[in-house]
Formats: C-alpha cells, structure tokens, sequence
C-alpha cells in the first residue's frame, strides 16, 4: 500500500488557501482527489483532528468505500 498524505488548506505550503470551513466540502475535496488511487486497494488513516475529515470521506457524500479497492479502517485518535 502506498501511503498519501492530505495537506489542509491555509497549512504549510498551502498557508496562502483560505481555511477550510465546511467539512462536508472539505471531505469532498479530498475524496475528489484520491479518486486516481481507489482503482486498488486503499485504507484511510486519521489521527486527532485528521480523524474526522477521514471518517467523512470514507462515510460522507463521496462514498470512497462502495470502490471496489476500500477496505475497513477506523480512524483514530479522536472519541465518537
């Protein structure tokens, strides 16, 4: 599996990006782009705050796990 790492907007490099302020189009921005890695198999992984925005992808209104490449995997690092 490789890994891939989600960079927010207004973080690092994307300091100049305005703050992402709706988690529902944030999960559908990063959901957008992992659309080229779900033709094999994939996992979402997110710790502290990165787990909510993992749980939206995979759950939210991209579906990323009706792909045929999604496998279970809970975020972590945050209580339900």
């Amino acid at each position: 599996m490789e890994a891939l790492a989600v960079q927010y907007p207004s973080r690092q490099d994307r300091r100049a990006e305005g703050c992402a302020t709706d988690l529902a189009d944030l999960a559908d921005r990063i959901g957008e782009a992992l659309t080229p890695w779900t033709d094999r198999p994939f996992a979402l992984f997110g710790h502290s705050m990165g787990a909510t925005p993992a749980y939206e992808v995979r759950s939210g209104r991209r579906r990323l796990s009706r792909h045929p490449g999604a496998r279970r995997w809970p975020p972590y690092g945050r209580r339900g």
